[in-house]
C-alpha cells in the first residue's frame, strides 16, 4: 500500500522529472560542507531536513534508475564519516540510503554495497551491510561469496583497456597500475590529443561523465576486490575451473590482479602450481 501511495505521486510529478531533480539535490547534499564551529562540526542537514531526505531516499528504492548511484554511493559515505564530538554526520540518512542499494535486489546494488562497506569504519553499519547482502543471497539462492563474485564489475575492460567513442574522436581509458588509470584523447588522424575535445564537453556531457566516473571506480573496485583475494586465500576458498575463469582469470577487472599470482590447480587428486605467461597457464 505505502508503495502503491509512492509510485501515485512519483506519477503526479513525473518519473524522469523526479529522478532529475533528485539527482540534482544529491549532488546539492554531497557538495553541502561541515563547517568547524570553534571545537565542534555543525550538522550537514538539520533534523527536518534529514526526514524529507530519507522519504525520497525511500522514494527512490520503487524506481529502477542508475542516473543517481555515484551520488547515491558518495552521499552513503559522506552520511557516516565520524566527526569529532559529534558522531556519524548523519547515520539515519546513511542507513536509508544503504536500504535503497539493498533495496534492488541486484548485484549492481552488492557492487555499491560492497564499495560503501570498505570505505566505512562503523562495525555496526559494516553488519548492516553484509545483512544486507546475506539477504540477497538467500533470495537469489546462491552462496554470499558467489553473490559477491557475480556483482563484480568488468567496467567494460578488455586486457586492462576500454574505448569510449565521440564521434570520430576515441576516448582510451587504461589501467596503469594498482590504483591507478589513464585517459587519452584519439583524434580521427590516429594522433593523440592532450585536452578533452570542446565539442565532447557541449554535446556528450553524460557520456563524459560516465567515463570520469568509470575511471574514479576502477581503482575502489580494485582495492575492494585485492582485499577479497586476500580473504579467499586465507578462508581456503576453492573454484570451479569454469568459475575461476569467468570471474577472475579472465575477467576485465580481475585479471589484473589474478594473472599476477601463482594458482593451485587440482584434477583426479593431482596438484599443479602455475601463472598466467604468455597468455597460458605454465608450471614451473
Amino acid at each position: 500500500q505505502r508503495q502503491m501511495c509512492i509510485r501515485d505521486r512519483i506519477n503526479n510529478l513525473g518519473e524522469k522529472e523526479f529522478i532529475e531533480k533528485m539527482d540534482e539535490w544529491i549532488l546539492f547534499l554531497n557538495q553541502m560542507e561541515m563547517t568547524k564551529k570553534s571545537d565542534w562540526y555543525s550538522y550537514f542537514l538539520n533534523a527536518q531536513n534529514i526526514i524529507v531526505a530519507k522519504g525520497f531516499m525511500w522514494f527512490l528504492s520503487t524506481l529502477e534508475t542508475t542516473k543517481i548511484d555515484v551520488g547515491l554511493e558518495k552521499l552513503a559515505i559522506k552520511c557516516f564519516k565520524k566527526l569529532p564530538g559529534v558522531g556519524q554526520a548523519s547515520g539515519a540518512l546513511g542507513n536509508a540510503c544503504i536500504y535503497n542499494m539493498s533495496s534492488r535486489n541486484s548485484l549492481a546494488g552488492v557492487a555499491m554495497l560492497n564499495r560503501v562497506r570498505s570505505r566505512v569504519a562503523q562495525r555496526n553499519t559494516k553488519g548492516l551491510i553484509g545483512k544486507y547482502i546475506s539477504s540477497t543471497a538467500e533470495e537469489l539462492k546462491i552462496s554470499v561469496a558467489d553473490l559477491e563474485d557475480f556483482s563484480i564489475q568488468d567496467f567494460g575492460l578488455t586486457a586492462g583497456v576500454r574505448e569510449f567513442h565521440f564521434n570520430d574522436y576515441i576516448a582510451k581509458l587504461t589501467l596503469v597500475s594498482f590504483g591507478k588509470t589513464k585517459t587519452e584523447w584519439i583524434k580521427p588522424d590516429g594522433k593523440q590529443q592532450k585536452s578533452v575535445p570542446s565539442f565532447v564537453r557541449v554535446d556528450f556531457k553524460d557520456e563524459l561523465k560516465d567515463l570520469r566516473n568509470t575511471a574514479k571506480l576502477i581503482p575502489k573496485t580494485l582495492t575492494i576486490q585485492r582485499n577479497r583475494l586476500d580473504r579467499s586465500y586465507i578462508q581456503k576458498r576453492v573454484f570451479q575451473f569454469s568459475h575461476f575463469q569467468k570471474y577472475y582469470s579472465h575477467h576485465g577487472l580481475m585479471s589484473f590482479l589474478t594473472q599476477k599470482l601463482i594458482w593451485t590447480f587440482e584434477k583426479e587428486n593431482q596438484k599443479t602450481h602455475a601463472i598466467y605467461w604468455n597468455k597460458k597457464w605454465q608450471d614451473v
